[in-house]
Parts: C-alpha cells; sequence; structure tokens
C-alpha cells in the first residue's frame, strides 16, 4: 500500500490533469446539489462516492466522473452526515 503522502500527492495530480478539466469540459462549474444554504460556485471540491479506503486499491476510480461530484463545503458536510443521502444523490447524478 502507498504512503499517504504517495496518496494525496496521486489525488492532486489526477485532480489538476484529468478531473478539473473534465467538468470543465461538461460544463460543471458549481455545485450540483444545491441544498439549502448552498454556496454555489463558493467553496467548491469534489466529493467521492465511497471513503477514501475503498480507492487504495482502485487508484485509477480516483479520476472517474461516476465517482465523484462538484459540490461547495456546506453541501459536502451534509453528504459527509447522512450516508443515506449520499447514495441516493450519486445514483440520481451518475448512476450505477
Amino acid at each position: 500500500m502507498k504512503s499517504q503522502n504517495k496518496r494525496a500527492k496521486y489525488w492532486i495530480k489526477i485532480r489538476k490533469e484529468v478531473v478539473i478539466p473534465m467538468f470543465k469540459e461538461k460544463g460543471i462549474e458549481s455545485c450540483e446539489l444545491r441544498f439549502i444554504g448552498c454556496t454555489g460556485k463558493l467553496f467548491t471540491g469534489f466529493a467521492h462516492r465511497h471513503e477514501r479506503s475503498w480507492y487504495y486499491c482502485k487508484p485509477d476510480a480516483l479520476g472517474d466522473f461516476n465517482q465523484i461530484l462538484l459540490i461547495c463545503s456546506t453541501c459536502h458536510l451534509i453528504l459527509d452526515t447522512r450516508k443515506e443521502l449520499k447514495e441516493m444523490k450519486f445514483k440520481e447524478l451518475r448512476g450505477d
């Protein structure tokens, strides 16, 4: 298994080279969820479908469009605290 530092560096590289251009190409530049209190384009980041440990054996899945949502920090906090809602929103927006 890679050290946490190498995994973090890998995600930073994938995000910069693959994920950000992919989302721009698809026209996704603000929060995809829009829950109450959403900040829209402010404080956005990427949320993954699974916990970080799930990607240890599947590092290429980190950059898979079906595994990522662009969301604001407010909506991210909501997803992190409600697992069922997270699963539902990923299925709704990205499929199975």
